[in-house]
């Protein structure tokens, strides 16, 4: 069973910032073109490339950051500073407490399968590729019924040939008809896989609030450096998986069959003192 991945280049391109009314730089913003999974992240300088997303003059870039106003830009308006509004948060006057947290396993990494899914830097990452997996993510969708926090990720691969892998979490907010994606995540969260022909388990902390509804959660391969036949495998498993296509297309990942990551975190619910 072959299941292929994409390569996302790091030129060295022109840059563009961010910056608040203040003109201090924004750091961590998440920049994307509407109605795809195209995006990138502003450093800790606030800068960007405005290069790197590929977009048409007339695509809408949307600019999200948790502490400011949402902005959205025709590609061919956006100059070399984009000015962002912090958000007028209003907090309630009464007096609200945190239920006792529950810690639980809201995400499983399902039954483990024969199978193992794999991407060959030949077929999936040489930029010359034929494959559409450019800016593609991986993983599932999680339904919560109340306000929810997460706390840790967790994901195990099997084998990897590359000399350099980086993967990155992604947690978006989304509706139910899986339209519209809303970055959670304040700033980026990388796993680093080593080369080893041994099975690896990577753990990464987080904290994230997410909303009453649906989310997204998954991985994206952000670099990838090896020779034409160096492969990187994960063990399949039984359970739900999807792609996430840069065009916005979603699809079943492999038949039903999975990559092993689980999600822990605990509902996030305020009650009247």
């Amino acid at each position: 069973m072959r299941f292929l991945f994409f390569l996302l280049a790091l030129p060295c391109l022109a840059q563009q910032q961010v910056v608040s009314p203040k003109g201090t730089p924004v750091e961590y913003v998440n920049i994307g073109v509407v109605g795809t999974s195209k995006g990138l992240i502003t450093d800790e300088y606030g800068q960007f490339s405005l290069e790197r997303l590929s977009a048409a003059p007339t695509d809408s870039i949307y600019f999200s950051h948790l502490s400011y106003k949402r902005k959205v830009l025709l590609s061919r308006e956006i100059q070399n500073k984009i000015v962002l509004q912090e958000a007028d948060i209003q907090l309630p006057e009464a007096s609200f407490t945190l239920q006792k947290p529950k810690y639980y396993t809201i995400r499983g990494k399902g039954i483990p399968a024969v199978m193992r899914l794999y991407g060959e830097m030949k077929d999936g990452f040489e930029p010359t590729s034929e494959r559409k997996y450019l800016n593609a993510e991986i993983g599932d969708f999680l339904s919560f019924k109340h306000d929810a926090r997460l706390t840790e990720l967790t994901i195990d691969v099997h084998r990897s040939d590359f000399y350099m892998a980086v993967l990155r979490v992604v947690v978006y907010q989304t509706d139910k008809q899986h339209k519209t994606f809303t970055p959670l995540l304040k700033e980026p969260i990388y796993i680093e896989v080593f080369p080893s022909r041994e099975p690896q388990t990577f753990s990464r902390k987080l904290s994230v609030f997410v909303p009453k509804g649906e989310a997204w959660v998954g991985i994206q391969f952000v670099e990838m450096r090896g020779k034409d036949y160096d492969k990187f495998v994960f063990p399949s498993t039984i359970n739900t998986c999807y792609i996430r296509f840069a065009d916005g297309s979603i699809r079943p990942l492999n038949k039903r069959l999975g990559i092993p990551f689980s999600v822990k975190g605990y509902d996030y619910i305020m009650t009247n003192e």
